[in-house]
């Protein structure tokens, strides 16, 4: 069980994280008089001290796995008791641990926090001349005048210089370097255009009259994907590709489209390839146009290749170390190249790494299967783009996939290069499980105390132990500790 304390003016509030959480002593002790009072969690409002001091359980924010608490002083203007602010003591008991805290309380109106100052006897103080009230008056209102003047000045050459930095980043030609990453975005869009008013062209148009759709591939909650066939020139021939429909809310804004220009100018043999779009119409929705990986995402050729009984021959084979040891190294490789190019994934996972190459269905041992390729897709945009399975949503938040996020993320809801290594522990995990789904024994919000408590998946029976290594310095609780993309890429490589 842990515990945190967030200061208001007026009060504090007290998250309880935990499970469970319906079984909870709160003790409390005012250090003045070491005066303690105790009771159990099990109505809304709590009252110590002879009413000076409410604890208030808020229970529409709160599940079995997270409790929010305030904590203030009441309003008691006739306390005959003197400690009423100051420093309190603060202890949550479940039958297993216990945790604490120590706040200052104070309430304005509290006659011990705001103690009127005595009236000086024998001083007499002479009123000022009315002319002198008049000046001193408009001397006032003129500094004040003066003021907003130049803070209105200031707030508008400050308007002027963001605008014009905007423009300036949006008009410049494209760098080797990806100056944009998939946290940053949120600078720019809202502030600088909306999805009506939006005129600037970032992404490669493809004419919607140059796409034949195929056969549907899948749906999500973003909308539906296809294979298609990308009519070629005389120069060039006819390309299969990837088609992602947007569903009908889902605007093309200004934010979108940075994203998606800013994935169609990476070029990496481990990252699925964003060729363009397809503008909506009155009549079609907008589509992303991506590179086809023909062996369908990592989740399902992992399940569809793990071992079965020994006893019959399996088609097609079973994957063996070697080989798995070459997907962990291909992903890796694919993470260091966007970490390079300071993009944050957010959402890195088997179901988000696709596969290409030649089918193996008929090769019947593991030794004459074709070399494949993995690509790790669906990143920058992912959080616009979540489909609903396995993902949670935590109150009027996006949906978050909590079985791959690390405690920051799931506190504080706080991305970094550092929690990109947390789900890439995560991915190789599920590398060397087939396909199996972490934390697979949790429900969602299981996961959420369990992860938060220190509690990480064991190693599977198909895993070398440096490759386990390595998924634990990627679970470190403090991120400062995790390894990089790139030492990672280092100690993958090593190992095979």
């Amino acid at each position: 069980m842990s515990l945190s304390v967030h200061e208001y003016p007026d009060m504090f509030q007290v998250v309880l994280h935990g499970y469970p959480l319906d079984d909870v002593n709160v003790s409390i002790t005012r250090l003045a008089d070491n005066r303690s009072e105790s009771h159990h969690v099990s109505t809304l409002q709590m009252i110590y001290f002879d009413g000076s001091l409410g604890v208030i359980s808020e229970a529409a924010h709160s599940s079995f796995f997270v409790s929010y608490f305030s904590v203030k002083l009441r309003e008691c203007a006739v306390c005959e008791h003197r400690h009423v602010a100051g420093d309190y003591a603060l202890r949550f008991c479940a039958p297993s641990s216990c945790v604490e805290a120590v706040v200052f309380l104070a309430y304005p109106k509290h006659p011990v926090a705001i103690a009127p100052s005595p009236p000086s006897e024998g001083v007499r103080v002479k009123p000022l001349h009315p002319l002198l009230n008049v000046g001193i008056g408009a001397l006032a209102f003129l500094s004040v005048g003066l003021c907003a003047l130049l803070a209105f000045v200031f707030a508008k050459r400050r308007l002027v210089k963001k605008g014009w930095e905007i423009r300036r980043r949006i008009s410049r030609a494209p760098t080797d370097r990806t100056d944009e990453t998939s946290i940053r975005l949120e600078d720019t869009s809202s502030a600088a255009y909306s999805s009506s008013g939006y005129i600037v062209r970032q992404v490669p148009e493809i004419e919607r009259g140059d796409l034949q759709l195929r056969e549907k591939l899948g749906q999500g909650a973003y909308g539906e994907v296809y294979a298609a066939e990308w009519a070629g020139t005389r120069s060039a021939p006819s390309l299969k590709v990837a088609v992602k429909t947007l569903r009908g809310d889902m605007a093309f804004d200004a934010e979108m489209d940075a994203e998606a220009a800013m994935l169609s100018r990476l070029d990496h043999q481990n990252v699925v390839r964003l060729y363009g779009m397809c503008r909506a119409s009155e009549s079609a929705p907008a589509m992303l146009v991506f590179e086809l990986m023909n062996l369908g995402d990592l989740k399902t050729y992992l399940r569809e290749r793990q071992p079965r009984a020994a006893d019959y021959s399996q088609f097609p084979p079973a994957l063996n170390v070697s080989e798995l040891n070459n997907i962990v190294l291909q992903v890796a490789t694919g993470l260091a190249y966007i970490h390079s190019q300071q993009i944050v994934h957010r959402d890195l996972a088997a179901r988000n790494c696709l596969i290409g190459g030649e089918s193996d269905l008929r090769v019947c041992e593991a030794a004459f299967r074709p070399s494949v390729t993995v690509k790790i897709s669906d990143f920058g945009m992912s959080r616009r783009l979540y489909s609903q399975s396995q993902y949670y949503r935590m109150g009027s938040q996006t949906m978050l996939p909590v079985r791959w996020l690390p405690p920051e993320c799931l506190n504080d809801g706080r991305f970094s290069h550092q929690s990109d290594m947390w789900s890439f522990g995560l991915t190789v995990w599920e590398i060397y499980s087939f396909g199996r789904l972490p934390f697979g024994d949790l429900s969602n919000n299981e996961v959420l105390s369990a992860v938060c408590s220190g509690i990480r998946p064991s190693r599977p029976s198909a895993c070398p132990q440096e490759m386990f290594e390595v998924m634990q310095d990627c679970w470190k609780s403090a991120p400062s500790e995790r390894i990089s993309s790139a030492e990672a890429l280092s100690r993958v490589t090593m190992a095979q």
